[in-house]
């Protein structure tokens, strides 16, 4: 991260994403994966879309298994595509009782003594939500986002954003063992698959989530629970 402030170098933050907890993902699952997270002891705890498939059967039950995390300076959230029947509701408020920050085209700041970072979300895409400019302005820099489509990349790097993690296209579940994040069914959809890329200095990581979508099945794409360890450029 380019001007990373001294305060922050080291600081880790665990991200999870695309948990889609459904039918074809039983609730059941959710906390362990949550425990698994919590143990690492990260700093902050940012979730980046699609807690549940379809509907707003499990929106609850999401909500109160994802506010179960452990983190120091607590949760921040992004809501993806899939959370959006009933206009996100219940899931919105549900995380917010629990006490998730959930931001939609926002932006706080973190503090440690005089120096800071900033944490902005970026809203849903597919709902046309999303407001790249409303996100980040007045926000001090460096900037680290949530954008749960990572079609959103190319403009946040524009505006300076240092680091983005996003989800949404699960690697297309389907991939290459070993050589996934390059060769995988995703990357015939998207130019933002898998793994990481840089525009200019800002990078971006795809997440490949944690649940599934369409036929419940993983190849050579295993779920992922991701620790990010920020270091100055």
């Amino acid at each position: 991260v380019d001007g990373l402030p001294r305060a922050f170098e080291g600081y880790r933050i665990v991200q999870l994403s695309d948990v889609h907890v459904g039918s074809l993902c039983p609730p059941e699952v959710g906390p362990g994966w949550v425990a698994r997270a919590s143990a690492l002891g990260a700093d902050l705890a940012a979730l980046t879309g699609d807690y549940v498939t379809m509907g707003s059967r499990f929106h609850e039950v999401a909500a109160e298994t994802l506010a179960k995390l452990e983190a120091k300076d607590g949760i921040v959230a992004v809501l993806g595509n899939h959370d959006q029947a009933g206009g996100g509701e219940p899931l919105r408020t549900a995380m917010r009782d629990g006490g998730i920050r959930v931001l939609a085209n926002e932006h706080f700041t973190i503090a440690r003594g005089d120096e800071r970072i900033a944490i902005a979300g970026v809203d849903d895409v597919y709902t046309h939500r999303a407001d790249v400019d409303r996100t980040v302005d007045g926000a001090p820099l460096p900037i680290v986002a949530l954008a749960h489509d990572p079609m959103l990349f190319p403009r946040l790097a524009e505006r300076g954003v240092a680091f983005t993690m996003s989800g949404h296209t699960h690697w297309g579940q389907v991939g290459v063992p070993l050589v996934s994040d390059r060769v995988n069914l995703a990357a015939r959809f998207f130019k933002f698959s898998a793994g990481v890329y840089k525009v200019g200095a800002s990078t971006l990581y795809v997440n490949p989530g944690l649940g599934t979508t369409g036929v419940p099945v993983r190849f050579g794409v295993p779920p992922e629970i991701t620790l990010f360890t920020l270091q100055s450029a």
